[in-house]
C-alpha cells in the first residue's frame, strides 16, 4: 500500500445520545506484474484493523482485492474506494477518536510471512 486516505464524521445516535464516528478508508494499492503472471491478473487481501487506548484489537476485517493488468501493462495503481471501508467507532464517557489507532496492511497467508521473515522483509 502506497497512501491511505480517510476521512472521520461524528454522528450522533438518535436513539441513545451517544457519539460514533465513522471512519472511511481508502486504500492506495501500487502493484506489479512480473513475467510468470500470464494471466494479467493478481488476488490479494488487506485488513483494517482498530486498537483501542490499551492497545487490545477491537476490530480486524480483511478484504478481497482483485488486481487487473490491462494489456501489457506490468505496473498499475488504483484506489480502493467503490465503495471505502467503513469502521463505527463509538466513543464511550469522555473518551476521545485519537485514543484510537488504525492500521492498514496486507494479509499474509502462512507461506506469505514465512517467505518474508526468510528473506529479511522489514516492509
Amino acid at each position: 500500500m502506497s497512501t491511505v486516505f480517510s476521512s472521520c464524521e461524528h454522528v450522533v445516535d438518535d436513539n441513545t445520545g451517544r457519539t460514533v464516528v465513522v471512519i472511511a478508508v481508502a486504500p492506495v494499492v501500487s502493484a506489479a506484474r512480473g513475467p510468470a503472471n500470464r494471466d494479467h491478473q493478481a488476488r490479494f487481501d488487506y485488513f483494517v484493523t482498530v486498537v483501542g487506548p490499551d492497545d487490545t484489537i477491537l476490530n480486524k476485517e480483511a478484504f478481497g482485492l482483485a488486481v487487473q493488468f490491462p494489456g501489457n501493462r506490468t505496473r498499475v495503481r488504483f484506489r480502493d474506494d467503490d465503495p471505502p471501508v467503513t469502521v463505527d467507532l463509538p466513543l464511550s464517557g469522555g473518551g476521545s477518536v485519537l485514543d484510537y489507532r488504525l492500521f492498514v496492511g496486507f494479509q499474509l497467508t502462512p507461506d506469505e510471512l514465512s517467505y518474508n521473515r526468510r528473506r529479511g522483509a522489514t516492509r
